[in-house]
C-alpha cells in the first residue's frame, strides 16, 4: 500500500514537471524567436479553416488533414487575434513535448539527457512548425508513451489514453506521416507487450476504430457535385505535379500531338496551372498517362533519386539529428534501433523513387523516433555496467546532445533572423495591396512571411487570392466563387482591364505562350506594384 502510494505520487510529480519543462521549452522558443510557417501548406489550410485569404467562407475541409481535424481547429476560439490554427499547431508541439519526456523519464532516462534531447528535437519543428512534422511527432510521442506504460508495474491509464489520443491526432494531421512513422518504428514497438496486456489491445482496438471512423469520415466529405471536378483533376494532375509525368510525354510526341498537348501546355499543368479546362481536363490528363504506360516508374533516374533520398539525410537542416542517431547508435548498438534505421533507410529510397526524393519535413520525425529510443539505451533500468558503452558517464552523453543542440541553435538563429526581417518588410508591404482579387501562381504570394505562426490574420482581411494550385477548384476557395459568376482567371485574362497576378518570370512566359497558342490573342503585361516582396503585374490577353 505505502509503495504504491509513493509511485503515485512519483508519477504526479513526473507528469507535473514534465508538463512544466516542454511548456517552458515550447514558450521559450516562442517568445525568443518569431515562428514562422516551414510551408504554404499550412497558411493555406489556416485561411480554409476560418474564411480569410484564398477561402471565402470557413470549412473543415482542409484538404491535406482529415475534417475531423479542422473541426477541432475551427472549434478553438481566437486567442488576442491568434487563430485556432496557430493555437492547435503549438498545442500540438506541447503535448508532444509533454508525453516525450514524461516516457523518457518514465523509462529511467535522466531528467538532463531527457530535457537536451527534447531541445535538440523540438528547436525547427517550433521555430519552424509544419503540419506533417507535427503528425510525426504526436506519434513519436505516442509510440514512446505506449513504451513508457508498458514498462510500470503499475498501470496507468491516463497515459495510455494520452498515448492513444496523440496518436489519433498524427493520424488526423496527415495519416500518411502516422502510417510511416508507424512503420519505421515497428521493430520500437512493445510487441510481446502488445500480445499480453488485456488494457493495450483494447485501448488500440479502440485507436483502429477511431482510425477507421475518421477514415470513413473523409472519404465522404468530398463528394457531392461541387466537389466532383476537384476529385478528378487531383487524381489526373498528381502524375503532372508531383512525379514529373511531363518529362516523360515529351519523349513521346505522338501522343501530345493526338491530344493537342503542346510542350508549353505540359509545363503549366506541371506548374500548377488548372485555370483553363482546356488543358486542365482531367479525361485528357489520364488517357495520355495510359499511353504513355508505365514508362513513368521505368526510368533509370528513378534509382539516381532514390539514392538522392537517402543522401538528403546529411543535409545540414537535419545533420544534428541523424549524426546524434548515429552516435548514439554507434555508442550502444541494438538491433531493434538499426533494424528502425533501416526502415528509415528504404523508406527514403522509396519516396526518392516515387519522384519525391530529400522532403524533409516527413525525415524530421523519423529522425527524432531514432534519437528518442537511441536514448532509452542510456537509462538506468538498462544499466549494464559489464557493457563498455555503458560505462560511458552521464555527462558524456548530456555533452553530446547539448554539442548537437548547439550547433542546431547556430544554424536556426541566423535563419530566424532572416526570417523576420522578411516578416517585417512583407508586413509593410501588404499594407498597399489591391483590394480586388489576385491570382496568386503557387507560392509567388509570400504566404509564411504575411501570416506567421502567431500574426493577426484580421490586419490583413482585405486581402483576397485566387489560388492557382491544389485549392483552385475546392467550393470553399475564391477562384471557385469566381468561376461560378462567370469571372474566372481565364475570362478575366480576356477583358480589357486584365487580371492582376503574382508569378515568377518563367510562369509569365508560360502564360505569354498560352495566351499566343491557345487563346489566339495579343499579350500584354504592366507592372501594378513592385515592392521589396510584392511584385504584381496586370496581365491582359486580347483576342
Amino acid at each position: 500500500m505505502v509503495n504504491t502510494l509513493v509511485l503515485e505520487q512519483k508519477r504526479e510529480r513526473d507528469v507535473l514537471l514534465s508538463f512544466l519543462l516542454s511548456l517552458g521549452i515550447i514558450s521559450v522558443f516562442c517568445y525568443l524567436f518569431e515562428p514562422r510557417w516551414e510551408t504554404n501548406d499550412d497558411v493555406g489550410m489556416s485561411m480554409v479553416a476560418h474564411g480569410y485569404g484564398l477561402a471565402t467562407y470557413g470549412s473543415p475541409y482542409l484538404i491535406f488533414s482529415n475534417p475531423i481535424w479542422g473541426c477541432i481547429v475551427r472549434s478553438i476560439p481566437d486567442i488576442n487575434g491568434v487563430v485556432g490554427y496557430s493555437s492547435a499547431t503549438l498545442l500540438c508541439l506541447g503535448l508532444s513535448a509533454w508525453l516525450m519526456l514524461y516516457s523518457l523519464l518514465k523509462l529511467g532516462v535522466s531528467k538532463t539527457i531527457s530535457v537536451l534531447g527534447l531541445l535538440l528535437i523540438f528547436a525547427r519543428p517550433t521555430l519552424f512548425p509544419q503540419f506533417t512534422i507535427n503528425s510525426g511527432l504526436l506519434t513519436v510521442a505516442s509510440i514512446l508513451g505506449l513504451r513508457a506504460y508498458t514498462s510500470e508495474q503499475s498501470k496507468s491509464l491516463p497515459l495510455l489514453m494520452s498515448a492513444l489520443v496523440l496518436a489519433f491526432f498524427g493520424f488526423l494531421a496527415r495519416s500518411q506521416e502516422f502510417i510511416l512513422v508507424i512503420v519505421v518504428a515497428l521493430p520500437l514497438l512493445p510487441w510481446a507487450a502488445i500480445g499480453k496486456q488485456r488494457s493495450l489491445q483494447i485501448g488500440l482496438l479502440f485507436l483502429g476504430i477511431g482510425i477507421l471512423f475518421a477514415s470513413i469520415v473523409e472519404a465522404h466529405s468530398y463528394t457531392g457535385k461541387n466537389w466532383e471536378y476537384f476529385n478528378q483533376l487531383n487524381v489526373a494532375r498528381a502524375p503532372f505535379t508531383d512525379f514529373g509525368a511531363s518529362e516523360h510525354l515529351k519523349k513521346r510526341p505522338d501522343i501530345m500531338t493526338r491530344y493537342r498537348f503542346s510542350e508549353n501546355d505540359l509545363a503549366l499543368v506541371s506548374s500548377w496551372f488548372f485555370a483553363d479546362p482546356k488543358i486542365a481536363n482531367p479525361p485528357v490528363l489520364l488517357e495520355m498517362l495510359k499511353e504513355l504506360g508505365p514508362t513513368l516508374f521505368r526510368s533509370g533516374n528513378n534509382t539516381a533519386q532514390g539514392w538522392s533520398a537517402v543522401k538528403a539525410i546529411v543535409h545540414p537542416l537535419v545533420l544534428p539529428l541523424s549524426l546524434t542517431a548515429a552516435l548514439l547508435f554507434l555508442i550502444n548498438p541494438k538491433w531493434s534501433t538499426m533494424s528502425a534505421g533501416l526502415l528509415f533507410l528504404a523508406a527514403a529510397f522509396t519516396t526518392g523513387i516515387l519522384g519525391r526524393p530529400g522532403v524533409l519535413r516527413v525525415y524530421i520525425p523519423l529522425l527524432s523516433l531514432l534519437v528518442a529510443f537511441s536514448l532509452l539505451q542510456f537509462s538506468h533500468i538498462s544499466h549494464n555496467p559489464q557493457r563498455y558503452w555503458q560505462r560511458l558517464s552521464q555527462p558524456t552523453i548530456a555533452f553530446l546532445l547539448l554539442l548537437a543542440f548547439t550547433w542546431n541553435l547556430m544554424m536556426l538563429a541566423p535563419e530566424q533572423a532572416a526570417s523576420q526581417e522578411k516578416i517585417q518588410q512583407v508586413q509593410t508591404d501588404l499594407s498597399h495591396f489591391p483590394s480586388e482579387p489576385v491570382v496568386s501562381w503557387g507560392s509567388e504570394f509570400p504566404f509564411e512571411f504575411a501570416y506567421p505562426v502567431l500574426a493577426k490574420p484580421s490586419a490583413f482581411r482585405h486581402i483576397q487570392l485566387y489560388p492557382l494550385g491544389v485549392f483552385t477548384h475546392a467550393p470553399f476557395s475564391v477562384s471557385y466563387q469566381q468561376q461560378q459568376q462567370g469571372n474566372g482567371m481565364i475570362e478575366r485574362l480576356r477583358q480589357p482591364n486584365g487580371v492582376l497576378v503574382m508569378s515568377s518570370p518563367e510562369q509569365t512566359e508560360m502564360l505569354r505562350l498560352h495566351c499566343q497558342e491557345s487563346l489566339k490573342g495579343s499579350f500584354k503585361q504592366k507592372v501594378e506594384q513592385a515592392t521589396r516582396s510584392i511584385q504584381i503585374q496586370r496581365l491582359n490577353c486580347e483576342t
